[in-house]
């Protein structure tokens, strides 16, 4: 038999929204929720994003 132990599942909420009308089209922001946790986090870029995700699965990697 394989020892080996899949990684949990973690599932995220996010919330993306446009901001202000005056802004460009391609400004918004999101919020995202690590849902296991309940960790929230206000992010305005594709980079945020990931690391926000790589952060919490490398924590719950090592709980």
């Amino acid at each position: 038999m394989d020892s080996r132990r899949e990684p949990a599942a973690q599932i995220f909420v996010v919330r993306v929204a446009h901001n202000e009308p005056y802004l460009p089209d391609d400004h918004w922001s999101a919020t995202i929720v690590h849902v296991a946790s309940g960790a929230r986090r206000t992010i305005v870029s594709y980079d945020d994003l990931r690391g926000f995700i790589e952060e919490r699965r490398a924590r719950s990697s090592h709980d």
